[in-house]
């Protein structure tokens, strides 16, 4: 069963991103040669905390949680894929989106997979690097999708973070 939801939430997530394109929303993010040691190219917190916030916002807007019989939306985060060379946890931006959604009053988020759920949602990150001369760019791009217990898409949205450096 498992497999199945997996598989259409995969496919609703191609197909969403292929052919009806995602609201999307760039930030850009620079560092200087004089900048902290610590600012790097790989995604921090601030970076997952952009995307949650972006994410979340446009998720309340749609306010696709307010059409539910049921108040509050039973929600199924299943799978969030970390398609970039960087190795880091996911959960940086799920937790984030789940404390947000649950504070808001309209999600409720189901982690036992026996429960029925209104929506599922889905999604990745990936990444794509360039270099010009001493300055290097990366680019994350958050993507999430939401789908009801059909497969049918009912939110869809990309958040763009571009970190940009000179050496």
């Amino acid at each position: 069963m498992k497999s199945i939801i997996l598989r259409y939430s995969l496919v609703a997530l191609t197909i969403t991103l292929l052919s009806v394109g995602c609201a999307s929303t760039t930030v850009e993010r620079s560092t200087g040669p004089s900048d902290e040691p610590s600012i790097t190219m790989a995604p921090d917190t601030t970076d997952f905390a952009i995307a949650a916030e972006g994410m979340v916002k446009s998720l309340l807007a749609k306010g696709v949680f307010d059409k539910v019989q049921n108040s509050p939306a039973k929600l199924r985060v299943i799978t969030l894929l970390n398609n970039t060379a960087e190795h880091f946890d996911v959960d940086l931006l799920t937790v984030k989106m789940r404390e947000a959604l649950t504070e808001s009053g309209n999600v409720a988020i189901v982690l036992n997979p026996s429960i029925p759920v209104d929506f599922i949602m889905s999604g990745k990150i990936i990444s794509q690097y360039a270099r010009s001369g001493d300055v290097r760019r990366r680019t994350y791009t958050f993507q999430l999708t939401l789908t009801d217990p059909s497969g049918t898409v009912t939110w869809a949205k990309e958040v763009i973070v571009t970190k940009t450096k000179r050496s």
